[in-house]
């Protein structure tokens, strides 16, 4: 990566606390995927995920209409 470059992650980034009713897709679709070996996370995992990659998370952009987001990282210390 160069020094202004950035990385987007489309993925769906699942709420950290549910309201008792509220929308909890993100949390039936995280069952879902560990029955296949997957994970569904929040923002701090995704932090936790790029910092291990050298990277710092920048901004998390959220479509509005799902949980579906772009998470924007950045090399550390760059612009």
């Amino acid at each position: 990566m160069g020094p202004k470059s950035r990385l987007i992650i489309c993925d769906l980034v699942v709420l950290e606390w549910v309201e008792v009713g509220g929308f909890n897709v993100g949390y039936w679709l995280d069952l879902l995927m560990m029955a296949r070996s997957g994970k569904e996370r929040i923002v701090e995992e995704f932090r936790e995920t790029l910092d291990r990659a050298g990277l710092e998370l920048v901004e998390v952009w959220p479509s509005g209409v799902s949980l579906v987001a772009m998470v924007e990282g950045k090399l550390k210390g760059r612009e």
